[in-house]
């Protein structure tokens, strides 16, 4: 049943990205598998596209886009018009949807291909990265960071490597395409105890991560760190808790908090309760998006601030035939089925005597239904990692 695919949290894409010229010519940079819900939406119109193929060479997604050879420059002040001045290149980058079926990549403009990327059977082998975990870094200077980056498919292997301060809730771009494996990084100067390193390499699609930390940095500028829990969906009328937390960068002195709603649907302007607290609470009483800001403020005025995503939704999320599917006030999610459902499906081979058996010892029956309550981290567990084989 697919249901189980929609608390996937973020879809793994491909980030494809490069230049075409004048003469459509395509210059393709390293692309990169991440995992992200920065997702491009797929487009129908467009002189060129890129298509994505299986291994008998049908097109399994094809996002077509157009081309800019014009670049809109700032006029000097008190001067009118618009300054656009032509180009040779036009560069273009877009986050698609990777396929499992994936096999090859062509850029193509009409009935022609401009370029294509095979898709290789294996991943890179990324190990050997420099131990930063417990160290202590000095601001400003150069820290070596080396690794070994291997792939039996053989080719060309390149490293994007980014950091975060933050204990990896954001990260900041450092390096992207190297192709040695080892960069002399200079430590920027944000103090910090949550640092981490992530190496990302690629064959040209298929990606191997890596994070490294925490460390601390020392450095001469104050810094507030400042996170607001993972983004949540909640039914109206639900209990919801702002679980923000702060710290401040290498040492203990106290912190100051403040929620405030950002974003809201027109029924109203939502009231949190104890919102000078990193801990707030809060009750919705309209369907729609929410984005919160949780800022933190030291003694010397320093200020961070980050955000946080809600989703309020209707109880029910799936209902059909055999199955329906509910998230509950306390954040749970609800699923019932027919006490009989679990029998025709054994019965019938689709699954397994070992998940029938989970299912059965996890549920409990009410009446003539089998009732199973989970959380939201119960539940992709149970259906991602221990389903494998029905559902």
């Amino acid at each position: 049943i697919g249901i189980f695919f929609f608390f996937t949290p973020d879809p793994e894409v491909v980030i494809v990205s490069g230049y075409i010229t004048q003469s459509d010519e395509v210059t393709a940079d390293a692309w990169f598998t991440v995992l992200t819900d920065q997702v491009t939406e797929i487009q129908s119109v467009g002189t060129y596209g890129i298509e994505f193929l299986d291994s008998e060479g049908a097109v399994i997604t094809n996002h077509q886009f157009e081309s800019n050879f014009e670049l809109q420059a700032s006029l000097a002040p008190g001067s009118s018009g618009d300054a656009i001045i032509p180009v040779d290149i036009s560069p273009f980058v877009f986050s698609l949807p990777r396929p499992e079926a994936l096999s090859k990549v062509q850029i193509t403009k009409e009935n022609q291909v401009l370029f294509e990327r095979e898709v290789t059977p294996q991943a890179p082998v990324l190990e050997n990265v420099t131990n930063l975990n417990g160290s202590v870094l000095q601001a400003n200077a150069s820290q070596p960071i080396e690794w070994t980056a291997t792939d039996t498919d053989g080719g060309e292997l390149q490293t994007a490597i980014s950091w975060s301060m933050d204990g990896g809730y954001s990260w900041n771009p450092v390096v992207f395409g190297a192709t040695e494996t080892t960069f002399d990084w200079i430590v920027p100067d944000q103090s910090t105890r949550t640092g981490f390193i992530r190496l990302r390499v690629t064959d040209g699609i298929n990606t191997t991560k890596w994070e490294e930390g925490p460390f601390t940095i020392e450095g001469t500028e104050p810094a507030v760190i400042v996170t607001g829990g993972n983004d949540l969906m909640v039914t109206a009328g639900g209990f919801v808790a702002l679980d923000g937390s702060g710290s401040y960068a290498t040492d203990d002195r106290n912190l100051s908090y403040q929620w405030q709603p950002v974003v809201f649907p027109e029924e109203g302007l939502p009231e949190i309760e104890n919102p000078d607290q990193a801990e707030a609470t809060w009750t919705p009483i309209a369907e729609g998006d929410y984005l919160f800001r949780l800022t933190a403020t030291d003694d010397e005025g320093n200020t961070t601030s980050t955000f946080k995503r809600v989703t309020v939704s209707g109880s029910i999320l799936l209902k059909n035939d055999s199955l329906k599917v509910s998230l509950l006030p306390d954040g749970r999610i609800e699923l019932r089925w027919a006490a009989n459902l679990l029998v025709d499906l054994q019965n019938s081979g689709d699954l397994s005597i070992e998940s029938w058996q989970q299912l059965q010892e996890a549920s409990e029956l009410e009446g003539e239904e089998r009732v199973l309550r989970l959380n939201l981290e119960e539940f992709q567990n149970f259906f991602r990692l221990r389903i494998s084989d029905g559902l």
